[in-house]
């Protein structure tokens, strides 16, 4: 039980403020196409988690599962990147949904077995590091997808 209250906590306190920023922000009738992508987001990075870091031994993870993990994660933010027009509006919520749903995983695995409280520090690493690599898979591949576009013009 307190790993899925752990799990949602993150993934409702990480998920929160990108769907309100959007509310305000976003015209009415791209709100809801946006809360999708977010959502599918957090469905993906979460199942990412749960088949390639949830079994085993949670304190040392062996380096396939990792590489793994990580080139899902690449391969959904390419993708999300490589297939939407707009990348703003969909593809960074979707990247950003990702994130928190793999950080809920996480944290959901984490708490329960850290008793020293560490797990925060580890969280917020985690956080950093994905949106900072994902971030830059993101940016790569739009300049990329606008060298295509200019080059079949």
């Amino acid at each position: 039980m307190v790993m899925i209250v752990a799990a949602v906590t993150v993934i409702v306190v990480l998920a929160l403020p990108g769907y309100l920023w959007a509310m305000v922000r976003v015209p009415r009738n791209a709100r809801r196409q946006l809360a999708s992508d977010m959502a599918w987001g957090i469905v993906v990075g979460l199942v990412n988690w749960i088949l390639t870091m949830s079994w085993g031994n949670s304190s040392q993870y062996s380096p396939i599962q990792v590489a793994i993990s990580g080139a899902l994660m690449v391969a959904w933010a390419v993708w999300c990147t490589w297939r939407w027009a707009s990348i703003l509006m969909r593809a960074v919520p979707a990247t950003w949904g990702a994130i928190a749903g793999y950080a809920g995983g996480w944290s959901g695995m984490a708490m329960p077995s850290d008793a020293t409280g560490l797990w925060t520090v580890g969280l917020v690493f985690l956080i950093l590091g994905m949106t900072a690599g994902l971030s830059l898979v993101v940016l790569i591949v739009a300049v990329l997808k606008l060298l295509v576009a200019r080059a079949r013009q």
